[in-house]
């Protein structure tokens, strides 16, 4: 589930110490987890990470409306 949510938060757009402060996480654990994805994924930028999991059919949209009109 942190998994999916990193994504989500990924796809909104958000800096590893935008997602640690969102989550309280520190910006260490952050940058674990996104490890973690771009190993499971196979990549090596956000860009790409977002690209292999749709393809994988992971629901990637972000978390919240990025522009609320």
């Amino acid at each position: 589930e942190r998994q999916r949510l990193m994504l989500r938060l990924v796809a909104e757009g958000l800096t590893n110490q935008e997602m640690a402060g969102r989550l309280r996480l520190s910006h260490h654990t952050v940058n674990y987890h996104l490890r973690k994805l771009f190993r499971t994924f196979g990549v090596g930028s956000r860009i790409d990470l977002l690209n292999a999991a749709v393809r994988a059919g992971v629901p990637v949209a972000p978390a919240r409306d990025p522009d609320p009109r």
